[in-house]
């Protein structure tokens, strides 16, 4: 027996299925029509300040050396967000400064020594070997061992011909504090120890200022000062820091300043020198730079 098909029902699911495919034709097109009448977003310029900020400010720095001629002083940007208002003074070398620099405070300034250590003309607080005018010329001599700058009344007893430096060495005052020295003399020779300095000036000494003074030598190791051959102090032989003190009479006219140092074994070194009026209670660095106008 042939089953009887349900056309109602066939009918009913044809005009379903019809119906749903022109709905989501209908909703296709609606969503193309709503992105092309859609308007791209309108691009809004940064805010442009009236006036660009400044650059961060500069601090002048002086070279370090209370031993050589003024030199030019360098530049170093600080930025006050990271940087105390209080840090030290930054010191750098140049090809001209003389000794180690050092640089502290915060904001990654932190320290440095040695700076330009290979460029540089001078030699830790020795001198420098750039000429300097109406300065302490120094000549430097080198040993494989010395224990005195004098003996049997003669100075530097063992040193070789060869061991003498060709290359001198100039300094306007001598205010090396202890400290240790291992760079030797850039320019000159690289020894550190078993070395002597033999430094002579001449002044010329105004009227206005003769009269009694006393000098103090302070030195690790030896030291000898004499002024016009004669000798005013003798701090001779191998020791630590130490002081000693003698008196001279400078009169008006030329006089002529002896000061030799040595260093023995590594690495401790210092060397000062200060002066003044026999009357007078404070002492002062015996600087050359103080008597130039009356060159």
């Amino acid at each position: 027996m042939r089953r009887k098909v349900n056309l109602p029902l066939v009918e009913v699911l044809v005009v379903s299925l019809i119906a749903h495919f022109v709905a989501l034709f209908a909703l296709g097109g609606f969503t193309i029509f709503q992105s092309l009448r859609a308007t791209e977003p309108e691009l809004v310029a940064p805010d442009i300040p009236s006036a660009i900020p400044p650059p961060p400010p500069e601090i002048k720095v002086q070279l370090s050396s209370t031993a050589s001629a003024p030199v030019m002083t360098r530049s170093v940007v600080s930025m006050a967000e990271i940087m105390p208002l209080d840090m030290e003074v930054p010191v750098i070398q140049s090809s001209d400064s003389i000794g180690i620099g050092k640089i502290s405070g915060a904001g990654g300034i932190g320290q440095l020594q040695g700076m330009l250590k290979k460029q540089s003309l001078n030699i830790d607080s020795f001198g420098t070997v750039k000429q300097l005018d109406h300065s302490w010329v120094g000549t430097i001599y080198t040993f494989d061992h010395i224990s005195r700058l004098r003996s049997d009344n003669e100075w530097f007893k063992d040193v070789k011909k060869k061991r003498r430096q060709t290359q001198k060495i100039y300094s306007y005052a001598f205010n090396l504090t202890v400290r240790d020295f291992t760079d030797g003399f850039p320019g000159v020779t690289d020894q550190f120890e078993w070395f002597a300095i033999d430094f002579k000036a001449v002044l010329e000494w105004p009227q206005e200022l003769a009269g009694e003074y006393e000098f103090r030598l302070s030195s690790d190791d030896g030291s000898i000062l004499e002024i016009n051959g004669k000798e005013i102090i003798d701090n001779d032989g191998n020791h630590g820091m130490q002081a000693k003190t003698g008196k001279a009479v400078l009169k008006a006219g030329k006089q002529r300043f002896h000061l030799a140092y040595y260093q023995g074994p590594a690495k401790s070194i210092g060397l000062v020198l200060e002066y003044r009026r026999t009357d007078e209670k404070s002492w002062k660095i015996f600087d050359l730079q103080d008597f130039h106008k009356y060159q």
